[in-house]
């Protein structure tokens, strides 16, 4: 059985056109239907370019699906990156600001600071407090000179002797023994 659009001779001998419509022969004893190389050659090229266009466009289907997956794939894995990269950014800045604040309430040099250990705020303020507790840096109270307001005692000249005394702590870390006559 072969399908063909070449005009078909029949056993009467009439040639029916059946371009453009699919026809179906069946050869009998009557009816011989011969093909000559060159149509032989045309019909199986048409089918094997049928067949390489199906193929093609398959495998070109398949491959942009695949190339999307993959984008989709690496896009999330470099989104996670980028994520990572800002949280660790951000938990260095806070980690260093940390630092700064633990070197300075400690009044601690260089090198003391390069001695601190910790990946944390709080790891880095337990290890200079086990450390360097003793040297915290502790701020004395203000004493206001111009009167007395709240807790803080007024200037020296205007205290009375027992203010005097009930303030000597603070008024020898605010004026020291060199004030002393």
């Amino acid at each position: 059985m072969e399908i063909t659009n070449a005009p078909v001779q029949t056993s009467e001998g009439e040639g029916k056109n059946t371009a453009g419509t699919e026809a179906t022969v069946t050869p009998t004893a009557t009816e011989v239907r011969t093909f000559t190389q060159a149509e032989l050659d045309q019909i199986v090229q048409k089918r094997l370019a049928e067949d390489r266009a199906r193929a093609q466009a398959k495998y070109e289907k398949e491959l942009t699906e695949k190339l999307e997956a993959t984008k989709t794939e690496l896009q999330a894995a470099i989104d996670t990156q980028v994520s990572e990269r800002v949280k660790q950014e951000l938990e260095m800045k806070a980690l260093e600001a940390a630092k700064a604040k633990v070197i300075a309430d400690y009044g601690l040099t260089d090198a003391q600071a390069e001695r601190l250990k910790g990946a944390t705020a709080d790891e880095l303020l337990a290890d200079a407090e086990a450390v360097f507790g003793s040297l915290k840096v502790r701020k004395p109270p203000i004493i206001n000179p111009g009167g007395g307001s709240g807790n803080t005692p007024p200037s020296l000249a205007e205290m009375s002797g027992k203010e005097v005394i009930k303030n000597w702590d603070q008024l020898m870390r605010q004026y020291g023994p060199k004030h002393q006559n």
